[in-house]
């Protein structure tokens, strides 16, 4: 999912180290989530957390799991808000 969005900037593009700064990314963030690359990173997003989803109860998953599902919604968070479609075209 890295390789399709910069997600330093849609963070930053929802005010995470203040207002100045989200004025920088506000423009760059509508325009990725109208792009080809953020099909792609939700295509991926999808696949992680059906493969997350399919995981047995109690059983812990690898260290780097919660990070890369917070990545997946903050990938669709920013799509559905920021896209001027209902649905995102996968």
């Amino acid at each position: 999912m890295s390789i399709y969005a910069d997600f330093d900037l849609l963070e930053r593009a929802y005010r995470r180290k203040g207002s100045r700064i989200a004025e920088e990314s506000v423009n760059a963030a509508p325009e990725w989530a109208a792009s080809r690359e953020a099909q792609k990173c939700l295509l991926h997003a999808a696949l992680i957390q059906k493969h997350i989803e399919r995981l047995p109860f109690g059983r812990n998953p690898p260290i780097h799991v919660p990070m890369r599902l917070y990545y997946c919604g903050i990938a669709w968070f920013c799509v559905m808000s920021l896209s001027d479609k209902a649905v995102p075209d996968l």
